[in-house]
């Protein structure tokens, strides 16, 4: 049974790295934490996007085991059947996921590296693409930069932190 349901951990992220693939990522990582298995990625999802990449796995494995289902004979029923509620259940984080992102602007733009993830805001992304049209005129954060940057953003101190954690 610990096979079965390492294996499904393994499938379940295949899924999602599939997922995020059709979406267009060009690299997925995945790798293993010792307590759950993770598909990620540097790329950066809309909010769309990344809600079918969270529930792919789910959707897909729930219509294959559906189909199962409808084919095996009435003794295995209740196997396939509980292999579903294992489905379900190991969703759980995805299904959380997509419940906090329907509540989020339409707007938001999502980084998942596997074992955490970040979220933009319209805001925030605006402030990064404006920082970085400000290195065309000024190669370093200069007085004058500063200056241009605090012209345009008056809140840019509160952006400032994002950028620590972005790589450009």
């Amino acid at each position: 049974m610990i096979g079965a349901m390492i294996l499904y951990m393994i499938l379940h992220e295949l899924v999602h790295g599939v997922a995020m693939k059709i979406c267009g990522t060009k690299k997925v990582k995945y790798g293993f934490t010792g307590m759950y298995a993770f598909a990620g990625s540097e790329d950066l999802y809309d909010k769309k996007s990344y809600i079918f990449v969270a529930l792919a796995p789910v959707v897909f494995w729930g219509v294959v085991l559906l189909i199962i289902n409808l084919f095996v004979p009435l003794g295995w029923f209740w196997v396939v059947y509980l292999i579903q509620i294992a489905n379900i259940s190991g969703a759980a984080g995805d299904f959380f996921v997509t419940v906090k992102f329907l509540k989020m602007p339409r707007d938001i733009l999502v980084q998942d590296y596997g074992v955490g993830m970040t979220v933009y805001s319209k805001e925030e992304i605006e402030f990064i693409i404006f920082h970085q049209f400000c290195h065309l005129k000024y190669k370093t954060h200069c007085n004058k930069f500063q200056e241009m940057v605090k012209k345009h953003i008056p809140k840019y101190k509160q952006y400032e932190e994002i950028l620590k954690e972005i790589k450009f």
